[in-house]
């Protein structure tokens, strides 16, 4: 199965390029007690110009295939064609909505997977929500 993004994946997907953050973030991890630091990694910065080639390498790719999990509509990304600029990035942006978190992959530049997490089993989403419930 490979088919375009829905909207509501792009402007998720979008959003947590242009605003989301590594987890811990770097208010977090600054109140962090020691004990804490040494099981975390600090945050990971953030630059703009990496968020411009993640925005730039979201338009060239395409869902291929959808968790089967039915309580959530995350999907896998990979690039259609050789126009994707590729860099060292392995990270995972995060955001989130009052009952689940909103996570996006980079791998290589290039998102790989968007996934909303509920954080309550009984919660079911069957698409991603609007971009004026997200925080981050």
């Amino acid at each position: 199965m490979i088919r375009a993004l829905t909207d509501l994946e792009r402007d998720t997907a979008l959003l947590l390029i242009r605003r989301g953050h590594t987890s811990p973030s770097a208010e977090d991890y600054a109140e962090f007690t020691p004990e804490q630091k040494e099981a975390w990694d600090p945050p990971t910065p953030i630059i703009d110009a990496q968020r411009a080639l993640w925005e730039a390498n979201l338009a060239e790719v395409v869902v291929t295939s959808e968790c089967g999990c039915e309580t959530c509509p995350s999907v896998d990304l990979e690039p259609m064609g050789d126009a994707i600029a590729r860099s060292d990035d392995a990270l995972i942006l995060n955001g989130y909505v009052p009952d689940a978190l909103l996570l996006l992959f980079i791998d290589e530049g290039v998102p790989s997977y968007l996934e909303l997490a509920p954080l309550d089993e009984s919660v079911v989403y069957t698409q991603f929500p609007p971009a004026e419930r997200i925080d981050f």
